[in-house]
């Protein structure tokens, strides 16, 4: 079964309008998840992630400046912006995270509507202006 396409993406799009709302409602919501132990509701639920989402391809693992990458799909930078799920990206089929849009101070971005659905494209705009908590609270 595709637990992105039957169960997360219908959740998802019930929320229509308010994209900022949902998008760190499901960074919180993953940042709890990611601590669950293998024996609660949270380890069953990472375990069916991993089970609909990760692809074990040997052929597009590589090993790049001595770093180990599963494979080439990676989290672009920008969507866990203070670092706060990084180790729940593995659990949902991801190679790599790019953490952050981080700046030397925190600082809140641009001023709401900030993030656009464009439902023709099957796409979202971001105009959200780099607002994350700063260095100091992502080391």
């Amino acid at each position: 079964m595709d637990i992105y396409k039957f169960g997360i993406r219908p959740f998802l799009f019930t929320f229509g309008t308010n994209l900022e709302w949902l998008q760190s409602s499901t960074i919180l919501t993953l940042s709890l998840l990611q601590h669950q132990s293998d024996r609660s509701a949270g380890g069953s639920v990472k375990r069916m992630m991993q089970k609909s989402l990760c692809l074990n391809e040997e052929r597009l693992s590589q090993t790049l400046f001595g770093l180990h990458f599963p494979n080439p799909v990676g989290l672009a930078a920008g969507f866990d912006k203070d670092g706060v799920a990084s180790a729940i990206w593995e659990s949902l089929g991801f190679g790599f995270a790019e953490l952050g849009t981080v700046t030397s101070s925190a600082q809140p971005g641009n001023p709401p509507p900030r993030l656009f659905r464009l439902p023709l494209d099957n796409a979202a705009l971001n105009r959200m202006g780099f607002n994350n908590s700063g260095a100091a609270a992502m080391a």
